[in-house]
């Protein structure tokens, strides 16, 4: 996995809010429950409300990152004559 400074990010191994998932991985409490409900990231549900491990959030960084790297890129005409 490509080190975006998560470990600098993540302090221990307590579980976290979307809300602490979202400002560890830069983007919105919404985007994090889309990925959690796509079965993207893995997440625990306690007494109602999300929990995401730090290990879970690693794993979602890999697979993402892995995820853009193996995508094919679309295959452009031969424009010359």
């Amino acid at each position: 996995m490509e080190d975006i400074g998560l470990s600098a990010r993540i302090r221990d191994d307590r579980p976290l809010t979307p809300k602490e998932t979202s400002r560890i991985l830069r983007v919105s409490a919404v985007t994090v429950m889309r990925a959690i409900r796509a079965g993207k990231l893995d997440a625990l549900r306690v007494g109602g409300q999300w929990r995401i491990f730090p290990s879970d959030i690693v794993r979602y960084v890999d697979n993402e990152t892995r995820s853009v790297q193996t995508r094919s890129l679309p295959v452009r005409a031969n424009l010359t004559r």
